[in-house]
């Protein structure tokens, strides 16, 4: 969806794009499990769960001034996205690949990643006399920002991991500075 809004007394274009996407599902992968100790038998069925949600917006004013062509612009856009991978036992591995869902072996990991990023910017054109010659020039601004949250849930009857003792990241950027922050201990389930 886009609205488009043409000239008024002081915009002659502004234009407005809201947009949705989510996105839902699994990778299945037959593993070897490479003798671990954690595994009873040499292969098992692994599943990497994904669910993705992002909601943004861009936006942009365009005016005429008496030798300028001046856009005015900008794009938000918030995107959760939440990652688990979790490991069952086979019913019988050497028989076939048909997975036992009521024997969960590991939860590798279960993770949020929460990201925001920010875009203005400004442009202008000029064009000189007789149009021979056009000069466009601009700024932008840039802001992400971008926590990766360790969930803390666990399955029952499924294995810990070290996955569990990992540290809550944020990573953020302003323009060309960058920062990243490191927080200990696990959010609530």
């Amino acid at each position: 969806m886009k609205g488009t809004f043409r000239r008024s007394d002081v915009v002659n274009k502004l234009e407005i794009q809201p947009y949705v996407h989510t996105n839902r599902g699994a990778g299945d992968w037959t593993a070897p499990s490479y003798g671990s100790g954690w595994s009873p038998d040499p292969i098992y069925f692994r599943q990497t769960q994904y669910n993705s949600q992002r909601l943004g917006v861009n936006a942009k004013a365009m005016f005429q001034l008496p030798g300028n062509d001046l856009e005015v612009g900008g794009w938000y856009e918030n995107n959760e996205s939440n990652i688990r991978r979790v490991a069952w036992r086979l019913q019988n591995f050497s028989a076939g690949p048909a997975v036992d869902f009521n024997n969960v072996l590991r939860l590798f990991f279960d993770r949020t990643g929460q990201y925001n990023t920010t875009q203005l910017y400004v442009q202008n054109t000029n064009r000189l006399p007789e149009g021979r010659l056009k000069v466009t020039y601009g700024a932008r601004f840039l802001d992400i920002g971008a926590d990766f949250t360790n969930n803390g849930r666990t399955i029952q009857r499924a294995l810990a991991l070290p996955d569990s003792a990992r540290p809550s990241l944020s990573i953020g950027t302003r323009g060309n500075l960058g920062r990243a922050t490191f927080r200990s201990g696990t959010s609530p389930s």
